[in-house]
């Protein structure tokens, strides 16, 4: 299969909605009575488009949630975090390493003394909030919600053996 190199990958998409947007254009004057169809079918193109990318993560490679262990794959090292090894969680949100802005993130504590950081990004918090509220007595939802909703720096204590 066709690779793109690093900058073509990343340039190659703008270029795309660059040409799709002037052939849409062009064909919407040429044939007016079919230009508000044609722009609601690119527009709802490049909507669907936006939501399949913004669903990936991007501080991590892949996060797999089971009843009993959580996978979690970020920058190459695998780490499986099993749910009846964890003493203590907290969703911290500080700010962000290369921007202006605050990322959120579970800090998960284990029975060896570990303390393992996952990314609490849009496709997975939700469910590894469900998970460890559903397998860890005394796990505070209250808490961890109030965190994810926050718009502020802060740590919340989740959960505590």
């Amino acid at each position: 299969m066709f690779r793109l190199s690093g900058r073509a990958a990343i340039l190659f998409p703008c270029f795309a909605v660059v040409v799709a947007t002037t052939i849409v254009f062009v064909i919407g004057k040429l044939w007016p009575e079919y230009e508000v169809g044609l722009w609601t079918v690119f527009l709802t193109a490049i909507g669907i488009c936006l939501y399949i990318d913004l669903r990936k993560p991007v501080d991590y490679t892949s996060m797999t949630i089971s009843d009993d262990a959580i996978e979690y794959v970020a920058f190459g090292q695998k780490r499986v975090i099993r749910l009846d090894e964890i003493t203590g969680v907290q969703l911290a949100r500080e700010l962000a390493d290369f921007d202006s802005g605050i990322v959120s993130k579970w800090i998960v504590y284990t029975l060896n003394g570990e303390q393992i950081e996952l990314a609490a990004e849009w496709p997975h918090k939700r469910q590894v909030m469900r998970v460890l509220a559903k397998r860890l007595p005394g796990f505070d939802v209250v808490s961890a919600k109030k965190g994810l909703r926050a718009w502020k720096k802060g740590i919340w204590l989740c959960f505590e053996k």
